[in-house]
């Protein structure tokens, strides 16, 4: 999420991550992982394995599923 390497974008990616798990909570559609910050340093943010599909995969997916792709983050969208 953050490649940027200071303290400061870490925190940043980890008010964001915060927000999407509780904005998302019980959504059984996303998975937002939790940030390990026992693990976690200055260059290095470390959250929890997520499986599942990466949206830059959906480019190369089946127009239906790029479409249902689509509804979805519009409805994450629509919870904020």
């Amino acid at each position: 999420m953050c490649a940027c390497g200071t303290i400061s974008s870490i925190v940043e990616s980890d008010s964001v991550i915060m927000w999407l798990r509780t904005l998302l909570q019980g959504d059984e559609t996303f998975r937002v992982p939790e940030v390990v910050w026992e693990l976690t340093t200055k260059r290095v943010l470390t959250a929890d394995l997520v499986h599942g599909e990466t949206l830059d995969k959906m480019e190369s997916s089946d127009q239906a599923t790029r479409n249902l792709v689509r509804c979805w983050i519009l409805s994450v969208n629509d919870h904020s």
